[in-house]
């Protein structure tokens, strides 16, 4: 599969897979939602299920419910109805406390107001999410720290002058992998990617594409919501559509097409990019 972005063509970084060649399409389902519903934004009976390895991509327009559902897995709202099921097990997810207990991390689609914290440096931005592992007693590990952050800007490519560079000064692309790895450094189960490409520039988008499907390699499971069809059907497995807060069909996104999507997808109002 290709996609084109400014008039370059880039290949998918599925190329030369067999179709379901993902780990989790004969392995462990890992996360099972069902007739999960919330009045306040109009979701309404979703279910499907994630498996283990599996890049899940959720398509739809403004307003469908995407991020939405995103904030009900993440213990950022509640739902008013309906089960969410780990490893089989139903479980309460009321908090962001809960969600990352359980092993789930969000990537938020707007990382300035949500994501990262720029009065902070590289460093402490990525050991965000286990800080308090860092600690012994009053004492904080600070070699334990460097380590974990050098770690991390070797093993994601991140371009900084050095840890302690303030977060702030690096590319967007560079801020969106530093955002991964504040993610990544609680070893999660399963990760929510909503727009996990806006605002980077296209070679930044090819790489983040690669580490997507790098991860769901090493028996990540993703949940990946992106505006752009071309991208959900050159990382995606599968493709679930949202329409007004209800899913409305799935797709394997090895046989899928942009015109399939969008027949799935499509309403009286909204956009998203093809």
């Amino acid at each position: 599969r290709e996609w084109a972005e400014n008039g370059r063509k880039y290949e998918s970084p599925l190329k030369g897979l067999p179709e379901h060649s993902y780990p989790g399409a004969r392995g462990e389902c890992v996360l099972e939602v069902r007739n999960l519903s919330q009045r306040r934004t109009r979701l309404s009976n979703i279910s499907f299920k994630l498996w283990r390895g599996e890049v899940l991509g959720l398509a739809g327009l403004r307003g469908s419910g995407r991020t939405e559902l995103a904030h009900c897995l993440f213990g950022l709202s509640k739902p008013d109805s309906g089960e969410i099921l780990l490893r089989g097990r139903v479980v309460r997810i009321e908090s962001v406390a809960d969600a990352i207990r359980y092993g789930i991390g969000y990537l938020t689609e707007d990382r300035r107001r949500n994501g990262l914290l720029y009065n902070l440096d590289v460093e402490n931005n990525i050991v965000l999410t286990i800080a308090d592992t860092l600690q012994h007693g009053p004492v904080l590990d600070v070699s334990r720290k460097r380590a974990v952050a050098e770690e991390f800007i070797r093993s994601l490519g991140i371009v900084t002058p050095s840890a302690t560079t303030n977060v702030g000064s690096l590319s967007g692309g560079n801020q969106q992998k530093v955002l991964f790895a504040k993610w990544l450094a609680m070893k999660p189960e399963i990760m929510i990617l909503d727009e996990p490409t806006r605002g980077v520039d296209v070679g930044a988008k090819s790489e983040i594409r690669k580490l997507i499907r790098r991860l769901a390699a090493e028996g990540i499971s993703i949940i990946m919501i992106s505006s752009e069809i071309p991208e959900l059907l050159s990382v995606s497995d599968r493709i679930i559509g949202l329409r007004e807060g209800r899913v409305v069909g799935e797709i394997p996104a090895a046989s899928a097409s942009r015109d399939a999507v969008l027949s799935l997808i499509m309403s009286n109002s909204g956009s998203i990019r093809g």
